[in-house]
């Protein structure tokens, strides 16, 4: 399988690491939400390991409903708030700043709506060939999927960081790869190809001086 309960820890232990990294580095209140984003991926990949585990013939599966319903809170009850929220926090030029506070609140919304599908429409959990499948008895919308991807996705490309434009258009085309090759497991798969992405954050706390774009920079002489 290209995904495994050992392909989702040892993302788990990449993400951590990077997160502790960001964690020792954060200077400001403002940056934590930021330096936290690896610290949840970690969380994510540390329970779909468990999940892998716990999916294994004969395994024992009490714990697969609560298992999936903490990724799934956060995947999809979380991200799309986290996201616009964490990387506005950091940016310093006040028209990126305003699209993505409105961003923010799109994202309100979405997380809301993903955080009811979560508890209202619980989902189980199969495997397939590539990922770990969520289903329930209620379609995620293509209206909201949509605004989903933009509001966790649109965030870090508007940045003027560039460790943090990496980090959105690594996740943008993980989310295209995780939708053309996996759609059946697309939650799963995407969110590994996140993870993975969210060491470029490590970027932005490791090299401040070279994080802003040179627009950034040559904005207060304009």
């Amino acid at each position: 399988m290209c995904f495994s309960a050992s392909a989702s820890f040892a993302a788990a232990a990449f993400t951590g690491a990077a997160g502790t990294t960001a964690a020792v580095r954060c200077g400001t209140l403002k940056e934590a939400p930021l330096a936290v984003i690896p610290f949840i991926f970690a969380l994510q990949q540390a329970i779909e390991g468990v999940l892998w585990l716990n999916m294994v013939p004969g395994a024992d599966r009490a714990f697969v409903p609560a298992l999936a319903t903490i990724f799934l809170t956060v995947a999809l009850g979380i991200w799309p708030l986290w996201a616009p929220l964490a990387i506005g926090l950091v940016e310093p030029v006040a028209g990126r700043r305003v699209l993505m506070q409105g961003l923010l609140a799109a994202g309100a919304a979405v997380a809301a709506y993903g955080a009811w599908l979560v508890y209202q429409h619980p989902y189980t959990v199969a495997v397939t060939p590539a990922g770990l499948c969520y289903v329930n008895d209620k379609a995620y919308s293509n209206f909201v999927l949509a605004a989903y991807a933009v509001c966790a996705c649109l965030p870090a490309i508007l940045s003027s960081h560039r460790a943090l434009r990496l980090f959105g258009v690594a996740v943008t085309a993980g989310m295209i790869v995780a939708m053309v090759s996996h759609y059946v497991s697309f939650v799963s798969v995407w969110c590994f190809f996140a993870a993975l992405s969210s060491m470029a954050i490590v970027g932005y706390f490791l090299y401040p001086a070279r994080a802003a774009s040179k627009e950034h920079h040559a904005l207060p002489a304009q």
